[in-house]
């Protein structure tokens, strides 16, 4: 049996295995992969990256990551929440959240 090497750190063996897929912090099950044994990278054939595809459609959730502006409000900046984001989060105009930076990220919670 030929050892399939990792393209990603080129030092572990990839093993058969099975991956938990999540999406937004939404659980997606877990599916079948291809596993490096030493950085832990995993891939998935064409048929089960469809079935995640799939299965975050059907929750809702495929397609809420994308692109808004920043504006400027007074002195402050602003950044619209999109509805699509705004349903999946439940967010309410007038409702309070949480703001913080966490390296790159901008994290807003309710």
């Amino acid at each position: 049996m030929v050892k399939l090497k990792c393209p990603v750190c080129d030092k572990g063996n990839l093993r058969k295995g099975k991956i938990a897929e999540a999406m937004f912090g939404v659980s997606l099950g877990a599916f079948p992969a291809l596993i490096c044994s030493k950085c832990g990278e995993s891939f998935t054939d064409e048929e089960t990256t469809r079935k995640i595809q799939a299965a975050a459609k059907k929750k809702g959730i495929w397609g809420l990551g994308m692109k808004t502006k920043v504006t400027k409000a007074g002195n402050s900046l602003a950044v619209r929440v999109p509805k699509a984001i705004a349903d999946f989060m439940d967010l309410k105009q007038g409702q309070e959240a949480y703001i913080h930076p966490e390296k790159d990220k901008l994290v807003i919670e309710k």
